[in-house]
């Protein structure tokens, strides 16, 4: 359900105002718990197969998605990513009697760290340009966050990219994962999805969300 407290409505729109979000990637912060089920369901499920001990939340917000992942993955380390530096303060008073670390930036994990999942929920997008004939958040530079996600995920792991802009399976990364299939896959498309040359596709109607990196990697 979504946090509609006051005061975190009241800080939202403060930042909105200020411009204190950033300027190429989503600009919004709503997240609830469990906000995708059918992800972190498949998630879960593969879990069976193969160890997830290690989950990263890229773009965690104000807290919600963690304590998301730890109802599926109770005996998991988790770690946040939150670049928005007002948002990374409110998530870390939020879960301050939790276990989770949270960062600003993927750098300060520090380098050779990686990850049975990875998950970037509703983050490499731009809703502001949702419907445009060609997007600011440029295929360029989704395909370069994804790059860098790369990196954090182990062999065997789960990468999930879920209401991007872009679909994965046009990104370089590609080539060293495969779908995770399971009965929804691929979902529908909520919104508008863009090609590599970020200019809208409305033929684009469905697409994967969740890809299983390969263990030759």
């Amino acid at each position: 359900m979504p946090i509609r407290n006051w005061f975190y409505l009241r800080v939202r729109d403060l930042t909105s105002i200020l411009g204190i979000f950033g300027k190429e990637t989503q600009s919004f912060t709503h997240s609830w718990f469990n906000r995708y089920p059918t992800i972190f369901r498949a998630a879960q499920l593969y879990a069976h197969f193969h160890p997830v001990k290690r989950i990263m939340s890229f773009g965690c917000s104000h807290g919600e998605e963690l304590k998301t992942l730890q109802s599926y993955f109770p005996n998991a380390q988790i770690i946040g990513v939150e670049s928005n530096w007002l948002m990374n303060l409110i998530c870390k008073f939020r879960i301050r009697r939790y276990r989770f670390k949270v960062f600003r930036s993927l750098a300060q994990i520090g380098d050779n760290q990686k990850f049975d999942a990875v998950f970037a929920m509703a983050v490499l997008q731009n809703t502001r340009d949702n419907g445009m004939e060609k997007q600011v958040f440029t295929f360029d530079k989704f395909n370069g966050w994804i790059n860098r996600l790369n990196n954090f995920v182990a062999p065997g792991g789960l990468l999930a990219v879920v209401s991007a802009d872009f679909d994965f399976l046009d990104t370089e990364a590609a080539e060293y994962y495969q779908p995770l299939e399971y009965p929804e896959a691929p979902e529908k498309i909520h919104s508008q999805m863009y090609g590599k040359d970020s200019r809208l596709n409305p033929h684009k109607k469905t697409a994967y969300r969740i890809f299983i990196k390969n263990n030759a990697t």
